[in-house]
């Protein structure tokens, strides 16, 4: 018969055997993510005030001395397509404030005898009063110089300046690591044996005067506890913005309905003539809407969105919705008809639209205005500091293992042996 000691002993050796086998997964899930989120988390500390910082770099493209009444959008794209015929507008933006500039993408406009070339550029900076161009670069182009050096982070951040989408494929994947990973560091700090709540309350300390392995233990795990929440939305808004089609919205989709980009309702014989709207038409209907709606809010972009024959004007400033920075509304017309196909209001629609829309604000922090930024660009440095810690953490333990057995007078063995007990 099995004595009633080893019967008590069963569910602890059981327990103690699921514990090593999720701080197996725990430690080789850092160590597979723990570059690339080092990485993401230093850029996107910059990021998280990278319009900023782009102005302050790039000061000639963003400010300018004319004062006066502004051209309309319409004029605008066309300085620039004039200014080079082998480019087209694709999107165009103003925020109307005096001293700002205007700024465009563009992209190559297909090939006919005149623009028969690829253009070196897809970005566009114009002096919005006298419509002189201040600069042009490729948005994303390699590497630290000024004009390149915030885009440069955002490509890295997002898919370590891996060209196509096998980058965003990659950095997708770690943020699903990473998303799992939390659940499993969280179940890790919880103590095994009762009283729980004080047993945990040392989990979330970082012990004064401590040794430097022990110093660096607290702060991997206080620093990952504290602010496990956060953690775990920016892990999963990570997974949203590198596999929202792969991953992201067939999850959502699951549970609730996801409304379909919207495309124009033209026939297919009017499509193919010119569109009924322009971008400066397309914004002041925008405004009008915007007013009869009452919003505090302007239109300051608009994209031509030539494959699905629409429209889309960005309003600006954010559209608050119960004070919280959800967003901007986003208006689509439809290109060849002129009538709006879609108004998406941060806040309203459907569940899965809703849960959707607010991944980027909570990424970003615009969810709060400037704390929301701060404490994203807090967050990045934290991220980074949690992967280094964890490697620490290992290196130290697979040092000590040797020297452990040495102390012991035992010798050491190979890698996923097993010693058995005498």
């Amino acid at each position: 018969m099995i004595s009633e000691k080893a019967q008590m002993r069963a569910p602890i050796a059981s327990q103690a055997g699921w514990r090593a086998a999720w701080v197996r997964v725990h430690r080789y899930a850092g160590l597979l993510t723990a570059l690339f989120l080092a990485v993401a988390g230093l850029t996107g500390s910059i990021l998280a005030f990278g319009a900023e910082i782009d102005a302050w770099l790039n000061p000639h493209w963003f400010r300018v001395e004319s004062r006066g009444t502004a051209l309309d959008l319409d004029q605008l794209a066309r300085r620039i397509e004039q200014a080079d015929p082998a480019v087209q507008v694709d999107y165009i933006t103003y925020d109307g404030r005096a001293g700002h500039a205007a700024f465009a993408f563009v992209s190559p406009r297909p090939a006919r005898a005149v623009a028969a070339a690829h253009a070196s550029y897809n970005q566009v900076f114009i002096d919005p009063v006298g419509g002189a161009i201040l600069g042009k670069r490729q948005r994303g182009a390699c590497c630290l110089e000024a004009a390149h050096f915030v885009p440069f982070m955002l490509e890295v951040h997002r898919s370590l300046f891996i060209p196509g989408a096998w980058g965003r494929w990659l950095m997708g994947g770690i943020a699903l690591v990473w998303l799992l990973d939390c659940f499993v560091g969280a179940y890790l700090t919880l103590p095994r044996s009762r009283p729980r709540l004080r047993k945990w309350r040392p989990a979330w300390q970082i012990k004064r005067h401590a040794g430097s392995y022990r110093l660096n233990f607290d702060l991997h795990r206080a620093g990952g506890l504290w602010p496990w929440g956060l953690l775990l939305v920016l892990a999963l808004s990570s997974v949203y913005l590198n596999l929202r089609t792969e991953v992201f919205q067939p999850v959502v989709e699951v549970f609730s309905a996801v409304s379909p980009f919207p495309e124009s309702r033209a026939p297919a014989a009017a499509r193919d003539a010119a569109p009924v709207l322009t971008f400066e038409t397309a914004r002041q209907r925008a405004n009008r809407y915007a007013r009869g709606q009452g919003w505090p809010s302007r239109v300051s972009g608009v994209t031509h969105f030539r494959e699905q024959g629409t429209f889309l004007a960005m309003l600006w400033p954010a559209y608050e919705n119960r004070g919280l920075g959800l967003g901007n509304p986003l208006l689509f017309y439809d290109a060849h008809t002129g009538g709006m196909l879609k108004a998406d209001v941060p806040g309203t629609g459907s569940w899965g639209d809703r849960f959707m829309a607010l991944q980027f604000p909570l990424h970003s922090g615009q969810i709060a205005g400037l704390p929301g930024k701060i404490l994203i660009c807090l967050s990045g440095l934290l991220v980074a500091m949690l992967s280094v810690t964890g490697v620490l953490i290992w290196q130290r333990k697979r040092q000590a293992r040797p020297r452990a057995l040495a102390a012991a007078g035992l010798p050491s063995l190979p890698r996923g042996s097993v010693r058995r007990r005498p």
